[in-house]
């Protein structure tokens, strides 16, 4: 599939060990199938651009190694002791084990997912603390009592806020260099970036994500240190929520049964994506995601929202049950936190567009900028899609009573620009 920036298509050429992996996972003629194909950006500067200023609903943009182009290494963004574990596991148990007995395992937390295979749904071990999560889970597999092969490790970050040690923003995500610090001062142009909450995925073969949308209609960029994984996206609204209303919290791991294989057909978006590759797509729609190497995956994500119009029309409309399934959208009280967050991005661009240029003027240059990559279009697109982004923000009963009133100021012209240009 030819997306908007005519990249070559991701995935239907496979080399002889990537065949043998796909074997008995999903349908290959849906994992070949060229109408479901994700969008590749070959070039760091161009994918970059592509997730400033472009549209996503119903796409995946691949940057097939851009773990190494954009210096992402895992060397060069864990801490030392959870990377040991992971190069030293070769099962998500093995890698609990490893990071159980680590001095410093208490200072982080996370989540840990099952199959209940009586329902073919993921379910969760709850406990206070890692140490406890950890603890009853290896108890539950000495007593098999779910498949060790399907166990998955989510949002592993931080116990406790830290400062972050290239932004100095207060963070808990573990990963010390994100795309955020690759676009640089480019990141505030942006309505929405969040890597204070970023999270690490571990799984082995078959296991995953279970089918869900986010509680936010935000995007999602992914990291993809370590193994292969396949990424199923369905369209927005009404076809996301209708696979929901059938298969929410299903993990599509192998034997598919007919429902899940029929809805695989009525994806969109397929995408396998490889060790070292670099993606984002809308959480906002209905996905999920299979491990399906041999070794174990390693997976980290931000989540983002432009001011793309279509993007930030969408996440605006989070808590819409008309857009969004209603068993998953965020509390209203939750999500106006997030629009007060959206509102200081604003202002912040208002006084980001009053100095200079991003690339200039003392500003600190993103490290893709640096390596050559020019658009004199891209400052000209985003200042268009500011203004553009204001008139709708203002629309939301809750952001035109809290706005500050410099964010209203610049509004009333976006709007008296409007009339004058009608």
């Amino acid at each position: 599939r030819v997306g908007a920036m005519g990249g070559p298509q991701h995935g239907p050429e496979f080399s002889v060990a990537e065949e043998r992996m796909l074997e008995g996972t999903w349908p290959m003629d849906l994992i070949r199938d060229p109408t479901k194909q994700p969008r590749v950006v070959t070039d760091p500067g161009e994918f970059l651009r592509e997730l400033l200023i472009g549209e996503h609903l119903n796409d995946c943009v691949v940057l097939p190694g851009g773990v190494d182009l954009l210096d992402m290494r895992l060397d060069q963004t864990f801490p030392d002791d959870v990377r040991q574990c992971f190069e030293s596991s070769d099962t998500v148990a093995s890698f609990l084990t490893s990071l159980r007995s680590q001095p410093n395992c208490a200072a982080y937390k996370l989540r840990l997912m099952y199959l209940d295979h009586n329902k073919r749904r993921q379910k969760e071990i709850r406990k206070d603390t890692i140490v406890e999560k950890i603890d009853a889970c290896l108890e539950d597999l000495n007593a098999q009592r779910f498949d060790a092969n399907l166990l998955y490790v989510t949002e592993l970050r931080h116990q406790n806020t830290l400062r972050h040690p290239l932004s100095g923003e207060k963070v808990k995500t573990i990963v010390r260099k994100d795309i955020k610090d690759e676009l640089g001062n480019w990141a505030k142009w942006t309505s929405y970036w969040d890597r204070f909450d970023e999270g690490i995925f571990v799984g082995g073969r078959f296991s995953g994500k279970a089918l869900h949308v986010d509680q936010v209609l935000w995007s999602n960029v992914g990291k993809n240190w370590a193994g292969n994984k396949l990424v199923a996206l369905w369209p927005p609204g009404q076809p996301s929520i209708d696979v929901l209303d059938d298969l929410q919290n299903s993990l599509f791991t192998p034997p598919l049964t007919r429902q899940e294989a029929n809805a695989l057909r009525s994806a969109s978006t397929i995408a396998f994506v490889r060790p070292g590759d670099v993606f984002f797509f809308s959480g906002g729609v209905s996905h999920t995601v299979l491990s399906v190497s041999p070794e174990l995956s390693l997976t980290g994500y931000e989540s983002f929202c432009t001011l793309n119009p279509r993007q930030l029309d969408f996440f605006l409309s989070t808590g819409d049950d008309r857009i969004q399934h209603y068993d998953f959208g965020m509390p209203e009280d939750e999500f106006e936190d997030l629009k007060d967050d959206l509102m200081d991005a604003f202002e912040d661009m208002v006084d980001e567009d009053r100095q200079a240029h991003p690339t200039e003027g003392g500003t600190r240059e993103p490290g893709w900028w640096r390596r050559g990559y020019k658009d004199p279009q891209l400052l000209d697109t985003l200042r268009r899609f500011y203004s553009q982004g204001l008139r709708r923000i203002l629309q939301d009963a809750y952001i035109r009573k809290n706005a500050a009133s410099s964010v209203l100021e610049v509004g009333g012209g976006a709007k008296r620009a409007k009339c004058g240009d009608s």
